[in-house]
């Protein structure tokens, strides 16, 4: 098998590794293990393969990041224009206003927003709410320190692939 070849081979994968979510079927795995080729030609393969998802990978993270900021600069849009005509329509008195497309009406809300203005440490017990969660920093520097951890903690260091 020619080395180009081993390429389109190996975009053919890339396509079929996208439209499984990602996932290396056993399947997809088998395909992989009966390639011809030398080692190094495979390894140069799913690299290329690799840094192309990479790359597809950070373009599509940039444009989510685009598309995010765009959502929430058109709600906060939303949000400001409500409140603009909820202000005119208390301004001038009416409740309600119909149009040909639109029906709007200023609502009583059904719970009222109730915030505490003191310091935290003054609340009244009954009204705080205490949220327990592991301090995963607190027990990575008692497992660097003390190189065990007490019993209930599993530590796995694991492997990760560079590639240059």
């Amino acid at each position: 098998m020619k080395l180009y070849e081993l390429a389109t081979k190996f975009q053919l994968l890339n396509e079929i590794l996208e439209t499984e979510g990602g996932e290396l079927t056993p399947e997809l795995e088998q395909k992989l293990n009966t390639l011809e080729g030398t080692l190094e030609d495979k390894i140069d393969s799913i690299g290329k393969v690799i840094q192309h998802l990479l790359g597809d990978a950070q373009k599509a993270k940039t444009e989510a990041n685009r598309l995010t900021k765009l959502a929430v600069l058109r709600e906060k849009a939303t949000t400001r224009l409500k409140l603009y005509l909820l202000d005119n329509m208390k301004k001038i008195g009416r409740n309600s206003v119909e149009t040909p497309l639109f029906r709007v009406r200023v609502q009583t809300n059904s719970r009222p927003s109730i915030s505490w203005t003191g310091d935290i440490a003054d609340l009244p017990i009954e009204y705080l709410r205490v949220k327990k969660e592991l301090d995963n920093t607190a027990a990575y520097n008692t497992w660097r320190t003390a190189g065990k951890m007490p019993d209930g903690f599993v530590v796995e260091v694991g492997q990760h692939l560079r590639i240059t």
